[in-house]
């Protein structure tokens, strides 16, 4: 009679264990998993063995090998030693940042190695060393090779760019860019040539020379009231060039040369002071006087109306020593100076004997020529 309770018992014994929980080291394991192993200070084995190669079908006994399979390879020199499962029918590897550089070096040439930078994520080239060509991939389909990313991003380590990227397990690792591309020719070569001027442009002085031909230093500082331009070479040292000086000190030069005397014919014909018109003026040194210049000044003007007097173009602030008034048709002079006024930028003349009356010349074509000591 007690027999039907007896298997009434194991069968409501049965049913427990096929729908419970296992624990390992406690004795509440969770709900959400069928085995729970719990330990303080103590780890889990993964079974350890040497495969032969990533197809390597035969160091394990049994049938089919299922997806996710997991053995601790202890390593060989084809494989490196670590934690490997099976899926798409080979051996995959748990990738760390340890084995990662090893694995970017295993199917690169160090010398090859290009990265470029496009949205969000590095483009890695590279020459394979077994067929010799070229080949591209995303850094982020290299890491995918060996392990699904949830993160990938890049920060500055010291000066170093490094990639990091954080798996499943949350555990970031990094990836030195600057170790992988040191030694690399290739990156050097693509990075000088976006810098040609930086590497290979030379240093060029400016050198300064007088009409002789003697080179002339250019002053530090120009000197106050002078026009000129500032540029700071290469060398990072400024450097002068000066116009208003360099123009005052080869005026002459500059006004006597031919393209330049009818440029400034040109122009003179064209301004008017009053009745006068001034074609054609020249200025020189004839001399000296107590350590100062004696200079000639030469003007040629077209007098519209009679005049008692003469507007010159210039400020002659000097001693007047001599002054000539020649007609041109008639080649008549009338010499000496009776009055000079400076008024504004022009010096007013009145040509004649000293003590005479100012004399009334007709209009027409003159020439006035003025000796002068320069202040």
């Amino acid at each position: 009679m007690k027999t039907p309770h007896l298997l009434m018992l194991i069968i409501f014994a049965l049913g427990i264990g096929a729908y419970g929980q296992t624990g390992i080291g406690t004795q509440v394991p969770s709900s959400s998993s069928e085995l729970e192993i719990s330990s303080k200070d103590k780890g889990v084995l993964i079974p350890r063995l040497e495969l032969k190669n990533i197809k390597d079908k035969s160091t394990i006994v049994g049938t089919e090998y299922p997806e996710s399979l997991m053995v601790y390879h202890t390593g060989t020199k084809a494989m490196l030693a670590g934690y490997y499962f099976w899926a798409e029918d080979h051996w995959n590897a748990l990738v760390c940042n340890t084995t990662l550089e090893h694995y970017i070096k295993e199917i690169a040439d160090p010398n090859s190695v290009t990265i470029t930078y496009d949205k969000g994520d590095y483009i890695f080239k590279w020459i394979n060393k077994d067929t010799n060509t070229e080949e591209t991939m995303k850094l982020s389909e290299v890491i995918k090779t060996f392990e699904s990313l949830t993160s990938l991003s890049t920060v500055y380590d010291e000066g170093e760019a490094v990639v990091v990227y954080k798996p499943e397990r949350g555990i970031e690792n990094k990836v030195k860019l600057t170790e992988l591309l040191k030694g690399s020719t290739v990156f050097t070569e693509y990075i000088e040539s976006f810098v040609p001027s930086a590497v290979k442009e030379t240093v060029t002085n400016v050198t300064r020379y007088n009409k002789e031909g003697v080179e002339e230093n250019i002053p530090n500082v120009p000197s106050a009231g002078m026009i000129y331009y500032k540029y700071v070479n290469e060398s990072s040292i400024p450097q002068y060039i000066t116009v208003s000086q360099d123009v005052s000190n080869n005026f002459k030069t500059i006004v006597n040369q031919a393209e330049n005397t009818e440029h400034i014919k040109n122009i003179a014909k064209t301004i008017k002071g009053n009745d006068n018109f001034y074609s054609t003026v020249k200025e020189e040194i004839i001399g000296k006087w107590d350590e100062k210049d004696v200079m000639r000044y030469i003007v040629k003007l077209n007098k519209t109306t009679s005049f008692t007097s003469v507007e010159l173009p210039k400020v002659i602030s000097g001693l007047v020593v001599d002054a000539k008034l020649i007609n041109e048709s008639s080649n008549s002079m009338t010499r000496g100076v009776i009055s000079k006024q400076v008024s504004g930028t022009k010096t007013v003349l009145a040509i004649g004997t000293a003590g005479t009356i100012i004399q009334n010349n007709p209009a027409g074509n003159y020439y006035v020529i003025v000796e002068y000591i320069k202040e």
